[in-house]
């Protein structure tokens, strides 16, 4: 049916039904009906649409002025907000191609011999560390 008097439509559907409407004074909101039952994604979109509008309207926030574009005449511009929104290919795609590819063959790298070598340098420190402390008498082999 009719929105009630000072909603506007905020959200709607694709046959023009209206999901969720706003008034800017008094501050109010039409939402669905909260699905607390639900599972999954119901429940989830159900409960945060109900939540966030129930925040919106006890934060006493102002709302902000819908917008409106205007042309040099002074008439409203219609769906202006989503002039930007070109999502088209500038060119053609090229074909896919989902065939293997051949894999160069790659040399073992360096990296790995370079770690190996820290380690076996720290290692090295560690016991040498060790030894030094055992021959000075502070460590005690048991």
């Amino acid at each position: 049916g009719p929105l009630p008097n000072g909603f506007t439509a905020i959200l709607t559907d694709e046959s023009g039904g209206v999901l969720i409407a706003r008034r800017a004074d008094p501050p109010g909101l039409l939402i669905p009906a909260p699905e607390p039952l639900a599972t999954g994604p119901v429940q989830a979109l159900s409960l945060t649409l109900f939540y966030s509008a129930l925040a919106e309207l006890a934060s006493g926030a102002p709302y902000p002025p819908p917008q409106h574009w205007l042309d040099s005449t002074g008439q409203t511009i219609a769906l202006a907000d989503r002039e930007s929104d070109t999502a088209r290919a500038l060119v053609p795609p090229g074909p896919v191609d989902f065939s293997p590819r051949e894999v160069p063959d790659q040399r073992d790298p360096v990296w790995r011999l370079l770690a190996l070598a820290a380690l076996a340098i720290v290692m090295l420190e560690r016991a040498w560390a060790l030894l030094s402390a055992l021959g000075r008498g502070r460590v005690r082999a048991v």
